[in-house]
């Protein structure tokens, strides 16, 4: 009787922790309201929300490669971040996906620039770029190149380590956070975002249909639980190679209700990922509407291909970068 009791604990335990699809998934058409039809760019680096503003990185750009736009009208308000070789300037920006402060982390590849950009510094001065804080940039060169909230930081631990993840939180160090193989201890192409209102960091995966959700716990995260599946790999010299004729995710936003994933509906769109390339036509025109349980609720259908998504953690806007037949901006309320 015990034996059968601790089994069934131990059960109720997995099932709590790990989620698995719904087995009825709503399948829905809708469209994005149509904000900007002016996006000139080739290839779209990525879309952030920024208070009361979206902001679209065209890393190959001349002059500035940060577009302003009013997430109401479109309408483009300014441009930012310069490119180029001098003071403050990037030869190959990189934008960081998390946002903090109203601000967003840009590094240059090739170069030694590292700092913010600041919309509201922008307002107030006309320039939005913070250099580096000593202490900031003290515990970025420790790995942690996530920044949360003021004091709180997240970065990828090396592999074979017994954790995936190392969090810095007000001068604690510490480990945390499951691998997607945890007989094989790496770390694959994850997407990292936080919700600071609810306290949930969400991470998806790019190379397979991976999720996981932890809870800001004093100063540390717990997990509450992951959405895995059975992945098929190969490996060569001791590195995991996941089939690619599929894909994980193409990009992720967070709303206020909804965790919403870019990922293709591989039941209506059995497209190989392998011959997607740069051919913006092939990407996938579906989002992934889970709750923050990790429970899919809906897959939608845009009819167009999607590019890149951002999501209003106040309200359950998301705002996308699509094809038709050029780049534009559109907006879609998740419900």
């Amino acid at each position: 009787m015990k034996k059968h009791i601790c089994l069934f604990t131990v059960c109720l335990l997995i099932i709590s922790c790990v989620n698995t699809k719904n087995d009825e998934v709503s399948r829905t058409i809708s469209d994005f309201k149509v904000l900007n039809d002016e996006i000139l760019t080739n290839f779209p680096g990525g879309l952030y929300m920024l208070n009361e503003h979206i902001a679209w990185f065209g890393p190959f750009t001349s002059g500035h490669f940060l577009h302003l736009l009013d997430k109401n009208s479109g309408t483009e308000v300014s441009s930012f971040g310069n490119i180029g070789q001098g003071p403050n300037e990037y030869v190959s920006p990189m934008v960081s996906d998390n946002i903090w402060d109203n601000c967003l982390y840009v590094y240059d590849v090739n170069g030694n620039t590292k700092g913010y950009l600041s919309v509201d510094r922008f307002d107030e001065t006309g320039d939005a770029f913070i250099e580096l804080p000593k202490e900031d940039s003290l515990i970025r060169s420790k790995g942690y190149n996530m920044r949360l909230e003021d004091h709180l930081y997240v970065g990828f631990n090396r592999n074979n380590e017994e954790k995936a993840y190392k969090l810095y939180s007000n001068g604690v160090e510490t480990d945390f956070g499951e691998y997607i193989l945890p007989d094989k201890k790496q770390n694959f192409g994850s997407v990292i975002l936080y919700n600071p209102d609810k306290e949930l960091l969400v991470t998806g995966n790019m190379d397979v249909n991976y999720f996981s959700c932890y809870k800001k716990d004093d100063d540390n995260f717990r997990l509450i639980w992951e959405n895995r599946e059975e992945y098929k790999y190969s490996e060569d010299n001791n590195r995991v190679v996941f089939d690619n004729s599929r894909k994980g995710i193409y990009g992720m936003a967070l709303t206020k209700d909804f965790i919403v994933a870019l990922q293709r509906d591989y039941e209506n769109d059995p497209t190989d990922e392998s011959q997607v390339g740069r051919n913006f036509e092939k990407l996938p025109q579906t989002l992934f509407v889970y709750d923050y349980d990790g429970n899919l609720l809906k897959i939608i259908n845009y009819n167009v291909p999607i590019g890149r998504i951002a999501g209003d953690i106040k309200t359950n806007m998301v705002y996308a970068l699509y094809v038709d037949p050029d780049f534009k901006l559109g907006v879609s309320v998740i419900e």
